[in-house]
């Protein structure tokens, strides 16, 4: 497992199902369509920071 899958996982589980990340995506959307993966990355990123 890639460090970027386990810190999604890890995430997940302490945000109750990745709710903040869903929300950070959602929120980003309009603003970056086309790059999910980067989106995905942005905000776990964001959240660790």
């Amino acid at each position: 497992m890639s460090k970027v899958s386990s810190a999604i996982e890890g995430k997940r589980r302490c945000l109750g199902d990745g709710e903040l990340i869903r929300k950070y995506r959602l929120s980003r959307w309009n603003i970056s369509k086309g790059n999910r993966e980067q989106l995905i990355w942005d905000s776990v990123v964001g959240i660790r920071e």
